[in-house]
């Protein structure tokens, strides 16, 4: 990873401002504890020694994604993809990260992407000074909430119009980052099929 400063960060102040008064001891409490990276080859997110997902991740550019295990029509162990998160969106497990629930699943970001992670111990301790971050985390699970809530009645479409709503939440960008076959597998639909479908628009 390449560490950067500037503009992620600024963009990731803006945002967090834009949902709740901070005070000024939410920036000054926050401000040494963020750093940008920016990624030069595909990130995994480690997982505490109980198995928890206890980082969360702003994405300024690229994607983050969480994998699970499953099966693929064979019966055979594969591994899905079963959440993105597009630019300008916190990425994170709430049961991880708030709760502490350890996960099956695996947080990951794509190459080229810039992230600014935040673990649960600079959380604790920006509470300290800054109070008012429980409110904030709260406004940002309403987020992450209301985009599950997207998927979720997106997926209810026919395919044709869920890659169409999809392209415009995640940006054609997206196709730069995930191979047609990952998100074949994300839509659980044959690559075959995907390509018909891109084939055709």
């Amino acid at each position: 990873m390449e560490y950067t400063k500037g503009a992620p960060i600024a963009n990731l102040k803006s945002y967090l401002h834009s949902k709740i008064e901070l005070s000024a001891a939410f920036d000054s409490g926050i401000d040494p504890m963020l750093a940008a990276d920016t990624l030069t080859a595909r990130y995994t997110s480690p997982k505490n020694e109980d198995g928890i997902n206890d980082i969360a991740y702003w994405v300024d550019e690229g994607y983050g994604y969480f994998t699970m295990p499953g099966k693929d029509k064979e019966g055979l162990d594969v591994v899905h993809i079963d959440e993105i998160f597009p630019p300008k969106m916190i990425a994170l497990d709430a049961d991880g990260f708030f709760n502490k629930v350890p996960s099956y699943r695996t947080l990951h970001f794509t190459k080229g992407s810039v992230i600014i992670p935040f673990p649960n111990p600079a959380f604790v301790t920006l509470k300290v000074v800054a109070p008012e971050v429980d409110a904030l985390a709260i406004c940002i699970l309403a987020e992450l909430k209301k985009h599950a809530v997207e998927i979720a009645n997106m997926n209810k479409l026919v395919m044709e119009e869920q890659l169409e709503i999809f392209e415009k939440m995640c940006g054609k960008e997206i196709w730069q980052h995930f191979s047609q076959k990952q998100l074949a597998d994300y839509f659980r639909i044959s690559e075959n099929y995907m390509s018909d479908l891109r084939g055709g628009r």
